[in-house]
């Protein structure tokens, strides 16, 4: 009898704190500046999440990225990152073009963490770019496309002359050897 309750007691206790930490995290990550405006004059992302399954977020922040502040695109890139909604691809695909290179390289961050196949090509070629961070962002975003094309220009990469260019380069084809089991001979 007494064992039978001790186990009902330790099933509530721990129900309590697993509710308590979930309530935690999502706390957190309402606190969280990349879901909260700066100062009151900053609507980029009062709320991210909104409710679950919600696509207003996603749209407002789709509608930020037709922005002429540098700020507000890479806030937007690196907000649609996290929510991981796959309808933000095509429109983060057009920051690969813009000319700042911070702006293009929230936009290789944001597609590469949402997996778009469409950014490869654009990724190969932005290897190439004369801004180091582009080109060490282009090669995270290769390892993380995780694409047997992309072997390759990875391998031509790895004599960067920028060291964060050549590490992401290397990181990013050992992940690709990996994953295709390629074998390198000695």
């Amino acid at each position: 009898m007494r064992v039978g309750r001790l186990l009902v007691l330790m099933f509530i206790l721990a129900a309590f704190v697993l509710l308590l930490t979930r309530w935690e995290r999502q706390f957190k990550l309402q606190k969280h500046p990349v879901f909260r405006p700066r100062h009151a004059g900053d609507n980029l992302t009062t709320y991210v999440w909104g409710t679950p399954f919600s696509r207003e977020p996603v749209d407002s922040l789709i509608k930020r990225l037709d922005s002429d502040e540098a700020e507000v695109k890479v806030k937007a890139a690196h907000a649609l990152a996290h929510l991981c909604d796959p309808r933000a691809a095509t429109p983060l695909l057009s920051l690969l073009g813009d000319g700042r290179p911070e702006v293009v390289a929230a936009g290789l961050f944001a597609l590469a963490k949402l997996k778009a196949k469409q950014a490869l090509e654009p990724s190969i070629r932005l290897l190439e770019h004369p801004n180091p961070r582009v080109r060490a962002m282009a090669a995270f975003a290769l390892g993380e496309l995780g694409d047997k094309r992309a072997i390759g220009p990875l391998n031509k990469a790895l004599g960067d002359s920028d060291e964060a260019a050549k590490y992401l380069a290397k990181r990013s084809l050992k992940k690709l050897l990996v994953l295709y089991k390629v074998r390198i001979a000695p």
